[in-house]
């Protein structure tokens, strides 16, 4: 079976988001996700990866970014996600920072004027915000949440991805979501309120990126998984696959322009038919001079010109046209000299939501900085734990002996001040 791409040997790391360059002292903030529109006669795109709300704009053969800006009042400092919505015609920018949910006015994009903001009471951390279906939706440490215009919770669903949120997907209409997880889609049908279907996928890097599209006329699953790219059906059943050479997949994305996919495998974009999967067009970044750069995020963006394709790029985002022809670009400039970083999103998790007190609970969390000593508070019980090498940790707490029901466990970083935390249930004595 003839294969997609060539093997590009990248002396880089890329993991959720940062770029290390080995042996130096500074490192740049990676481009791995975000979004674009083409509103106004204007293509903009936008990406929160830095930790930063960054907007960009298509100037003729530059990617010129108009817009970088820190969140007000949420209690951090950084943002998690971010999305476009035109809603009447006039443009709007969805953003999420911590437990926080923004909505901005960007009739002028390079000038946002905040109107409105809501904190969730129970600390959902907002891993991504989007628009499904004229839905606004938050993917969280706690439910996918639907939202209504005056940024109220109206419906709440019990999908979780606290390693990644970015691989929770909804469907088109709105009915399906799809949850990538332990190399498994696990797809929850929004009326029954209930998982139904698990699809094991062949991933080796487990907690890569994958965005997935499902064609809801043909019941059709379409995914890149690190071993190929593969159409599945709602069933479970394997109706095509091609093999590639990267041994990472990550985003399918429904062209504009017939029935036609764009692809990203880290090397390299593919155009593929939807129907045989053969390859209409190519975009490799070592032919185009992107030595470092890698594949992620796709954001296809229906144009007057046809599909404007933005790739989220490691160290640049770039804009290809319909035939993968690069445009324009956008170089990280988020440089962080002598500093430490956190190399993966934030989370926590617990192998039990409740148990009685003085029971041994396994907790576990990611998203500190390498080696760092951690402080640990269960109810009014401290401990202590430190990262790995990966900002990574597991370790035993007890549940404590109190008259509640409910209570936090919460993590912070000694070094890097970041902390989060997850709700636990005490089983009270009757």
């Amino acid at each position: 079976m003839k294969k997609l791409f060539v093997v590009i040997l990248l002396a880089v790391a890329v993991t959720f988001g940062f770029y290390a360059v080995q042996g130096g002292l500074s490192k740049t903030k990676s481009y791995y996700a975000g979004d674009a529109i083409y509103h106004d006669n204007q293509l903009l795109a936008l990406s929160t990866n830095s930790g930063k709300l960054e907007i960009f704009r298509l100037e003729g053969a530059n990617l010129k970014k108009i817009l970088a800006t820190s969140p007000i009042g949420s209690g951090f400092d950084t943002f998690n996600s971010a999305t476009f919505a035109n809603e009447a015609g006039r443009l709007y920018v969805y953003a999420t920072s911590g437990a926080t949910l923004f909505k901005y006015d960007a009739a002028s994009p390079s000038q946002l004027e905040l109107v409105a903001s809501a904190k969730d009471n129970s600390w959902d951390w907002f891993g991504r915000v989007e628009k499904v279906n004229g839905q606004l939706v938050t993917i969280g440490s706690k439910a996918v949440k639907i939202w209504n215009k005056d940024l109220q919770v109206v419906d709440a669903y019990e999908v979780i991805n606290t390693t990644n949120p970015y691989n929770v997907r909804l469907s088109a209409d709105g009915r399906f979501i799809f949850n990538l997880q332990d190399n498994t889609i696990k797809i929850f049908d929004r009326e029954s309120r209930s998982y139904f279907r698990n699809i094991t996928l062949s991933n080796y890097n487990e907690k890569g990126n994958k965005q997935m599209y499902y064609d809801n006329a043909a019941r059709m699953i379409y995914v890149i998984d690190d071993a190929g790219v593969k159409r599945f059906g709602l069933d479970g059943g394997l109706y095509k696959s091609m093999a590639h050479d990267s041994r990472f997949g990550y985003d399918v994305a429904k062209s504009s322009l017939g029935n036609t996919l764009y692809i990203s495998n880290g090397t390299s974009v593919a155009k593929l038919s939807m129907a045989d999967f053969k390859v209409q067009a190519g975009f490799e970044n070592r032919a185009a001079g992107l030595k470092t750069s890698w594949a992620m995020g796709i954001v296809p963006v229906a144009t007057d010109k046809g599909d404007k394709v933005v790739v989220f790029n490691n160290d640049n985002i770039v804009v290809l046209d319909s035939n993968l022809k690069l445009q324009a670009k956008a170089v990280a400039t988020e440089v962080v000299v002598d500093k430490e970083a956190a190399l993966e999103a934030l989370a926590l998790s617990v192998d039990k939501s409740s148990a009685a007190p003085l029971s041994a609970v396994s907790l576990r969390g990611q998203g500190y900085f390498p080696n760092e000593d951690l402080s640990i508070s269960f109810a009014d019980r401290p401990y202590s734990a430190r990262a790995d090498k990966f900002g990574r940790f597991t370790t035993i707490v007890y549940v404590p002996t109190i008259d509640q029901s409910k209570t936090d466990i919460k993590v912070t970083g000694k070094r890097s001040n970041l902390t989060y935390s997850i709700s636990f249930g005490v089983q009270l004595a009757k």
